[in-house]
């Protein structure tokens, strides 16, 4: 599995537990994540949402005989504040060893939520599409979480080296029940465009109703990767200390 697949799945990972983060104080989750019909990676998420603030992490690493290719964990945090609704994030860290290789990456907000560049010598495509209003993953993928339209929208972010976009559409279900929708990843500027990576991908995603009109927890995402079958699946969430069925 590559390194690449590997980033991408844990992007994917946290469009699916970033949903309760706005509608629960505290929400935890683990994650299955397969290629081909095998278990190659599983993943951890832990929210916080308390005065006004949120913090975020996603932890995860390959398991079984994915291994034996790529030895990987990585760790992505975020912290921010919630302003009337909008998300101001403050701060991104990203932290991957593969092997014996270590990669670090941090990106900082002002007051306002806006990304920082001045000093963080990026190349002039990461300036012209990171403008004012570019998110985190994390800080983005919780935004998409107060939706009241969870399947529409399309929202811009950055990881200290890609830009890319995320965008939801094709809504079905719902009402109580089960709903899904296609999530879209385009990469817009940064390392993977510069290597010539610049095709949208797509994915679909099912989302767990809450109950009591609180909304919806995304369970299950699937699609393919260079023609093998795709998926994540959780395998456990809880909201608030209560776990969810689904």
């Amino acid at each position: 599995m590559s390194a690449k697949l590997f980033a991408a799945s844990c992007v994917l990972v946290g469009s699916l537990i970033a949903g309760p983060a706005l509608a629960a104080d505290s929400v935890s989750a683990s994650f299955d994540i397969s290629l081909g019909g095998a278990r190659v990676m599983k993943a951890s998420y832990g929210a916080n949402m308390a005065n006004g603030k949120y913090q975020a992490q996603l932890d995860a690493k390959t398991v079984g005989m994915s291994k034996l290719f790529s030895k990987i964990k990585l760790n992505l945090a975020a912290n921010g504040a919630v302003d009337g609704g909008d998300i101001k994030p403050v701060s991104y860290n990203y932290h991957r060893k593969k092997n014996d290789k270590t990669k670090q990456r941090a990106l900082s907000f002002n007051g306002s939520g806006n990304l920082k560049t001045e000093g963080a010598d990026y190349e002039p495509d990461i300036l012209k599409a990171v403008g004012k209003g570019v998110l985190d993953p994390l800080s983005m993928l919780i935004k998409i979480s107060a939706s009241e339209k969870p399947c529409t929208g399309k929202h811009r972010a950055f990881d200290g080296r890609d830009v890319f976009d995320i965008s939801l559409s094709n809504a079905k279900g719902g009402n109580g029940k089960s709903l899904t929708c296609t999530i879209t990843y385009k990469p817009i500027a940064g390392g993977d465009v510069a290597e010539g990576d610049t095709e949208a991908k797509q994915y679909e995603i099912t989302l767990a109703p809450l109950g009591a009109g609180q909304g919806y927890f995304p369970v299950r995402i699937t699609g393919t990767s260079k023609g093998a079958p795709f998926e994540v699946s959780a395998t456990g969430v809880t909201v608030d200390g209560a776990a969810l069925s689904y």
